[in-house]
């Protein structure tokens, strides 16, 4: 009897623990239901006053495969999701039994600071400097500091290169011809700068990120700029059209 009681307190807790995921920076708790990561309704209805209460569960890949949701994932499993445009975030839409109409996005949604950016251009940008920043660790080298004259450079360089359908260093307008002469022209006179630019379509945002900074790292020369000990700021633009996204990565130095 002794025994059996032994056997009861200890498999009973460890069936009953709950693991955690974030979504949107919050922790909420998850459990598995025939392998599949279940929430309940209500612990998200506290912790998103909009999503409707209920007695029921909502599997985590569902709001996996909402759009504009960053999925992290460890040994197969979901550990954070974020989502980039909360303008046209759905997670509520979830508790709504009609079918979800389709978001029309605006031509040019407007611009989330200063750098002329829309949010998850921006949000594209920070996670490309995190991404960067990443590879340059695993190399041994120093991390880049974001630089807001070089990020200025950066999304003038794309927008230019998206507006006028060319993709190349050197830009046509004589006034913006090098690198050096577009950072300068934000205001700031380094004594070096670097520059990598990309462009590419078809892909779910949560893929372009690390898209862009393989497709640097696998490329020697992009590479070099990338993983240069020599430079300590960094600025990213990235400017989209539809499904096509331009990024410049504007390195500098001697400031």
């Amino acid at each position: 009897m002794r025994l059996a009681l032994v056997l009861f307190l200890v498999l009973v807790p460890v069936a009953a623990l709950a693991e955690t995921v974030l979504i949107d920076g919050v922790e909420i708790p998850y459990r598995l239901v025939e392998n599949c990561q279940s929430v309940d309704r209500s612990t998200l209805a506290r912790a998103f006053p909009r999503f409707s209460d209920g007695q029921d569960t909502v599997d985590l890949e569902e709001l996996a495969r909402l759009p504009h949701a960053r999925v992290t994932r460890r040994d197969g499993r979901i550990v954070s999701i974020r989502y980039y445009d909360r303008s046209r975030q759905q997670i509520y839409e979830l508790s709504k039994p009609a079918p979800r109409p389709v978001p029309v996005a605006p031509t040019r949604p407007a611009a989330a600071d200063a750098s002329g950016m829309t949010e998850i251009e921006a949000a594209l940008a920070r996670e490309m400097i995190d991404i960067s920043n990443q590879r340059r660790a695993e190399n041994g080298v120093e991390p880049l500091a974001q630089e807001d004259h070089l990020v200025l450079a950066a999304v003038g360089h794309s927008r230019e290169m998206l507006e006028l359908n060319y993709f190349s260093h050197t830009s046509p307008k004589e006034e913006r011809k090098t690198t050096m002469e577009r950072v300068r022209l934000t205001g700031v006179a380094p004594t070096g700068v670097g520059e990598n630019i990309h462009r590419c379509g078809g892909f779910s945002i949560p893929e372009i990120a690390r898209k862009v900074v393989d497709d640097w790292m696998n490329s020697p020369g992009h590479r070099r700029n990338l993983l240069d000990p020599g430079f300590h700021k960094i600025g990213i633009g990235v400017v989209s059209k539809g499904n096509t996204y331009v990024t410049t990565q504007v390195f500098g130095s001697g400031f």
